[in-house]
């Protein structure tokens, strides 16, 4: 399956708990100039458990790459949010030869490079009796409106806690990086203002262009999808160029 429009299709990638659905603004957007594609990861949404229960990046990469070329499809543009930045990335390093761009939309950081003592502690508490991950993201809502955190709550909810624990469990050893420094092609982060901290990924990446949106959380791209999807815009030109 080809994109008619001859332009590289866009794959977009949700965060952790959340469906496919949430980047409903985005492909209404591209439509009908570019194909663009929402996939429910691995034990999220309506797709099934992860192989050998493995949600790990690299592992869920492997499985979104045997539904693309399943769809034909090759010369792709990657959006990936939160945890399925970390994908977009998984992706990249199995086939870089296939990814056309790779944006980035609030990805966080290294977690290698995070205390020992703090990452066994955080999973510590969501593998005990005390598992509250539904607090963790309140945190992460801060500025949300009111129909994103109720989209972002209830489809977090709805997701299993394996799905969860096994993804976050496996996030302090994943290399995020390494396959962003060896990419020559069009790049971008896109992050909420409150997150360009010190060890933002573009601090940590040199040369990764970043742009930033003020008065949204997390899900920036459903906070404000028309200052997002100009981002996009601009960021999908480059593509085309390349």
């Amino acid at each position: 399956m080809a994109d008619p429009t001859g332009r590289a299709p866009v794959l977009f990638l949700h965060s952790l708990g959340g469906t496919a659905a949430q980047w409903q603004a985005q492909i209404q957007h591209l439509m009908p100039e570019r194909m663009g594609l929402a996939v429910d990861l691995p034990g999220h949404g309506v797709s099934d458990a992860a192989e050998g229960g493995d949600y790990a990046p690299a592992a869920v990469a492997s499985e979104i790459w045997s539904i693309i070329d399943a769809l034909g499809l090759a010369s792709l543009a990657l959006v990936g949010h939160s945890y399925g930045a970390a994908v977009a990335s998984a992706l990249l390093a199995e086939r870089p030869r296939d990814v056309a761009g790779i944006l980035l939309v609030d990805p966080g950081t290294d977690r290698r490079l995070d205390p020992p003592e703090e990452i066994a502690e955080f999973l510590g508490s969501l593998a005990s009796g005390s598992y509250d991950v539904i607090a963790h993201y309140e945190a992460a809502l801060t500025g949300s409106s009111k129909p994103t955190k109720h989209s972002v709550l209830e489809s977090l909810a709805e997701t299993p806690r394996e799905v969860v624990v096994g993804a976050l469990g496996s996030l302090p050893s994943f290399d995020l990086v390494t396959p962003l420094l060896g990419f020559d092609g069009p790049a971008l982060s896109v992050i909420a203002e409150q997150y360009d901290g010190p060890a933002a990924l573009h601090r940590v990446v040199p040369n990764l262009p970043v742009r930033t949106l003020s008065g949204v959380s997390h899900w920036l791209h459903m906070d404000d999808p028309e200052a997002f999807n100009a981002l996009l815009d601009e960021f999908l030109e480059r593509v085309d160029e390349a």
